[in-house]
């Protein structure tokens, strides 16, 4: 994954976790008109992320609608709307900011309505307010997301890095954009909560108008009806006969249809009189008596009057009541009480002309049950308070009861309710509750929002569409006069076929024609320069005349040199003349001829010597000598040593020695190249026979590692199988064995990478051309190979190889792999070549590992070379070691099977690598003159046994012994088994004419299995033997000899692999007897 690849995903989860937060912060201007502002960071994703990715972005940021609405309408509009915006970005190059303006004025308004529509879920105020706010929101978001990409310089998706630069045209749109839309926008959103302040403020007002007024009705009620008991038990104290009493309760009562009943009555409880108008009947009259005797005892305890709260009908056995009670003092003795029953609905009268139809009254008592209801069967009950749901504004000011049902969020608060709870003063401790529904309100405030959002859509439309014209007129030919200017750039003045910018801009035109008009002075200018150039070249050649004459003049000079310079160029030895400054005077024939340097009288001795390198032990002392050089005096010292020519072609070696004569220094070069490369041959064969050891000693640890670990992942790999073959399909516990299964398969994929490295592997050989194989692996390069690097491939159609087609890919995906990682996440290149080559090139001499044979003698060149860190010197011995990395992940076993693999292929292998400046990986394979054998895909058919007689199988491992028993165990083959190999023998001794195969480890205690198998082959020859280990099969037919087998198994090895065995060396038994019965 590149760094762009990762940009992008961080960039996607910054933007969709910073869209998703802020939707939870709605700007709410009333009754759940919300603006959502995650909509800026949808935009922008959609703008710098790949049209795939801007598209979730924009999804899941608008999933908090579904919660805070509560319907799916913003969810399918802000998918369209990001569907259709990047659709026009893409499409046309429009700004963002115009493509929202389409998208929400007229492509997403229809669908908008239409959904709202069909759904049923929004009222018609509603819908259109909806609407309009939709579409400002929409702009306003494209606004503000323009206005970031501006600020923050961020590109569009698929734009390169050098595209970021924004044109002064271009600027000027979003300015324009920042200064106009972004304000209006923002003045709308604060305009809009300022009505919906203003609206709840009449609101309150008239709530609080209403309670003053319903407040003061009520204690009016309350007031008339406790005078009118005040004053009779002022009479009753007065007087002590009942008669006369009655009558005062008669005359002062007859009018009050609020009062029920009223009873005077002395501290015994015993009535002393009441109001014959209301105690008709002597029942009724002591069921009235039984109710006051509780106020009775209260008002006796207190002296104090009281009113109650309400008295349920099954308590008093009439229709609900207040009791209103006075103490009876006579002589200022407490005598008695003087108590009324009044009937809630009275006053009823008094409160439904000062309140409508859609308001609710309700009174409740001290014990929160209803004293009055206008649906008066609620009187009496316990009051359910909705508190529990409600909402407030202003500042908890206005209290709002949603409905209990689920609504989308327009329908909720229209049929929510306004809530007043006050209490009274009179009546004390009793509440009053005002409840009016908000429709009408939610009605007047969405129409006073739509008439303003309609203006600020017009508006807004309008500062858009002068943004267009803006883009038009200015932005377009500017980029249009940019461009024309960049075209006289590249081809120059002279070059008039690119068209001309026009405008109709006044001032546009004006600088077009001035334009045009300079650059009709710069040809005639450039036509002027031309001919005074002509006239420069002809002083020159007039100069160049009169240096010739002077050359001449100077071969008489030359004579008296050119004598010297024969008697040395005549020497058998490279000399070199400098003055004491280093400058060169004088070099002879032989320098040149033998070193290729091309040396001029006057070059500084320092910049020739540059050419060479200390050579060997015995290397020169360039430093030093050229220190001397640079000091300019010269000191008398000879100095020598082997040097080492640089340049391209052979390679010289030369032995120089230097010193000063007479202020001067001579250099004297003698052409040691054989000698050097003698000895350099020598060296490099002693180290290749070191690392050929080495590389002996660690293949053969691996190889016995190998073994021991195949032995192990034989267990692990043949319980899963079978433990799979039974558990069913589904299951956690099935999907735990199929982990294990991939896991030992990894493992057993380690062990062969191990035996690759040993070089003993089985390998499926055929012709390889090693282009087309390269061809081949182009597809799954390009995705492994980070972006950022090129991949150039220089290709022989010739390069024809017998080799294991398998292995050789795997050779090329390890170095290339290795050299993409090494240049990293930097730019760089690899180069892969492929060429014919033959036994005299200098690589193969120089070989890490060279396994040739010695008849070959034409080979082919795999090179694979990087532009990447390189190898440091103390690393490049270690490289091909196995486990040795230096990556975080790796195993360390790439690159030594790499060898392993070129080395059973006879081939060699050349690394050469500079820290900082990348590594050559050079492989050499011999050429085959076969044509390519490509692989075919074959279909694996599950085999069926085919065995005549018992199977002796022989193992030291129980478990392998236990799990072949279990893979055999549907097949029905009758099984004998020993843990050694003598058991073995004697098995075999005892069943010989029933055992029909034998099968056996190649490491066993007691006999191993060569010896085993030369002693069963003794008793029946044509008894087929098959040879199970974890050593590769080249190996273990190396480690028999002359003892021959007649079939192969490779540990770790599955059912299907040990049926095919099986079957193989069965078949193959049945034809050696048929031939030799024939």
């Amino acid at each position: 994954m590149n760094d762009t690849r990762i940009r992008q995903m961080l960039l996607f989860a910054c933007l969709v976790t910073a869209g998703i937060a802020v939707n939870h912060m709605p700007f709410t201007l009333h009754f759940r008109v919300d603006f959502l502002f995650g909509g800026i960071f949808a935009l922008v994703a959609i703008y710098v992320l790949p049209p795939t990715a801007g598209i979730c972005a924009a999804v899941l940021i608008a999933l908090p609608t579904l919660q805070l609405w509560n319907h799916s309408l913003g969810l399918i509009m802000y998918t369209a709307e990001a569907v259709l915006i990047t659709l026009l970005l893409r499409k046309t190059r429009m700004h963002l900011l115009m493509c929202a303006t389409i998208t929400w004025f007229f492509l997403l308004p229809p669908l908008i309505y239409l959904n709202m529509h069909l759904s049923g879920l929004f009222f018609q105020t509603a819908m259109r307010l909806f609407l309009l706010k939709y579409m400002i929101n929409g702009v306003f978001n494209a606004a503000a997301a323009t206005a970031i990409i501006f600020i923050l310089k961020l590109r569009a998706s698929g734009e390169q890095q050098n595209d970021t630069a924004i044109g002064a045209s271009e600027a000027a749109i979003n300015v324009f954009i920042i200064v106009t839309v972004i304000p209006l926008l923002v003045f709308t959103l604060f305009d809009s909560r300022i009505i919906s302040n203003s609206v709840y403020s009449q609101i309150h007002s008239r709530h609080e108008e209403l309670k003053k007024s319903l407040a003061l009705q009520i204690k009016t009620w309350h007031d008339n009806h406790v005078n009118i008991i005040r004053m009779i038990a002022t009479y009753a104290g007065k007087t002590d006969r009942p008669a006369d009493i009655s009558k005062a309760i008669e005359a002062l009562c007859h009018n009050q249809g609020g009062l029920k009943f009223f009873h005077v009555i002395d501290m015994q409880g015993k009535r002393i009189a009441c109001c014959p108008h209301h105690c008709k009947e002597e029942e009724t009259c002591k069921v009235h008596d039984q109710i006051l005797q509780t106020y009775n005892k209260i008002v006796s305890d207190t002296g104090k009057p009281l009113i109650s709260g309400i008295n349920r009908p099954e308590l008093c056995a009439t229709t609900p009541i207040v009791i209103i009670a006075e103490p009876v003092v006579s002589n200022g003795v407490l005598t008695g009480i003087a108590a009324g029953a009044l009937d809630p609905i009275s006053i009823e009268a008094m409160l439904d002309p000062l309140v409508g139809e859609k308001i609710q009254i309700k009174l409740v008592d001290r014990q929160n049950r209803v004293v009055y209801d206008r649906n008066h069967a609620n009187i009496g009950k316990t009051y359910e308070s909705p508190l529990d749901r409600a909402m407030t504004v202003m500042e908890g000011k206005l209290t709002i009861i949603p409905p209990t049902e689920n609504l989308v969020a327009s329908y909720r608060f229209r049929n929510s309710t306004i809530l007043l709870n006050t209490d009274l003063t009179v009546p004390a401790n009793w509440n009053m509750i005002i409840e009016e529904p908000m429709a009408e309100y939610v009605d007047t405030l969405f129409e006073l929002s739509f008439s303003q959002f309609l203006n600020i859509s017009a508006l807004t439309l309008f500062l858009v569409i002068m943004s267009g014209f803006i883009r038009k007129y200015f932005s377009i030919p500017l980029r249009q006069i940019s461009d024309y200017t960049s075209e006289i750039a590249r081809t120059g003045f002279c070059n008039r076929s690119y068209p001309a910018p026009e405008s109709s801009v006044f001032e546009i035109r004006r600088l077009l024609e001035n334009f045009s008009a300079a650059m009709d002075r710069i040809v005639e200018s450039q036509e002027l320069e031309k001919e005074k150039n002509l006239q420069l070249q002809l002083a020159n050649e007039e100069l160049k005349a009169s240096m010739l004459q002077l050359q001449k003049t100077r071969l008489v000079a030359d004579q008296a040199e050119k004598s010297f310079a024969a008697l040395i160029n005549n020497s058998l030895f490279s000399i070199l003349l400098a003055d004491k400054k280093g400058r060169i005077e004088f070099a002879n024939s032989e320098f040149t001829r033998n070193t290729g340097l091309n040396v001029s009288i006057g070059m500084d001795l320092k910049t020739l010597m540059h050419e060479f390198l200390p050579f060997g032990p015995l290397g020169f002392p360039l430093t030093s000598f050229l220190h001397k050089t640079t000091k300019g005096h010269p000191v008398r010292q000879i100095d020598s040593g082997e040097l080492h020519l640089k340049r391209d072609g052979g390679k010289k070696v030369f032995h120089c020695v230097a010193t000063e004569v007479e202020a001067r220094y001579i250099l004297i070069f003698s052409d040691t190249t054989e000698a050097a490369i003698v000895a350099e041959e020598k060296s490099r064969l002693a180290e290749q026979m070191q690392a050929a050891q080495k590389f002996e000693s660690l293949g053969t640890l691996a190889g016995g590692v190998a073994h021991d670990f195949n032995n192990i992942l034989m267990s692990i790999m043949g319980y899963a199988e079978l433990t799979l073959a039974e558990l069913p399909t589904p299951g956690k516990l099935h999907d735990n064995i199929s982990m294990i299964q991939t896991a030992a398969k990894r493992a057993a994929e380690l062990t062969r990478q191990m035996l690759d490295f040993t070089g003993k592997n089985v390998f499926n050989l055929a012709p390889v051309n090693l282009s087309e194989l390269v061809k081949e692996m182009i597809s799954l390069l390009a995705v492994a190979v980070s972006k950022k690097i090129s991949v150039s491939y220089e290709l022989c159609d010739n390069a024809i190889v017998l080799a294991d087609q398998a292995q050789m890919r795997q050779i090329a995906l390890n170095l290339i792999l290795n050299a993409s990682e090494s240049i990293g996440e930097n730019e760089g290149k690899i180069t892969i070549h492929i060429d014919i080559t033959n036994r005299q090139n200098e690589f193969i001499r120089s070989a890490m590992m060279a396994n040739l044979d010695s008849e070959t003698e034409h080979f082919a060149l795999f090179t694979v070379t990087d532009t990447g860190c390189g190898i440091a010197p103390e690393m490049l011995s270690k490289i091909f070691d196995p486990f040795f990395t230096t990556k975080f992940t790796g195993r360390g076993l790439g690159l030594s099977a790499t060898m392993g693999i070129i080395k059973s292929h006879r081939g060699a292998i050349h690394v050469s690598s500079k820290t900082g400046e990348g590594s050559c990986f050079r492989i050499f394979l011999p050429i085959s003159d076969s044509k390519t054998v490509w692989e075919e895909n074959v279909i694996e058919e599950t085999p069926q046994i085919a065995l005549q007689g018992k199977l002796l199988l022989a193992d030291d491992e129980e478990t392998i012994l236990n799990i072949t028993e279990m893979m055999l165990e549907p097949y029905n083959i009758e099984l004998l088994c020993a843990q050694d190999g003598q058991s073995a023998v004697d098995l075999f001794q005892q069943n010989h004419e029933n055992i029909g195969l034998v099968i056996l480890d190649m490491i066993m205690p007691r006999l191993n299995g060569e010896e085993a198998c030369k002693r069963i082959k003794a008793i029946n020859p044509a008894v087929p033997i098959i040879i199970a280990s974890g050593y590769s099969q080249n190996e273990t037919i190396q480690k028999f000899g002359n003892v021959t087998f007649d079939g192969f198994l490779q540990k770790p090895f599955k059912i299907k692999d040990l049926i095919e065995q099986i079957n193989a060396a069965s078949r193959g038994s049945a034809s050696r007897r048929g031939s030799a019965s024939n």
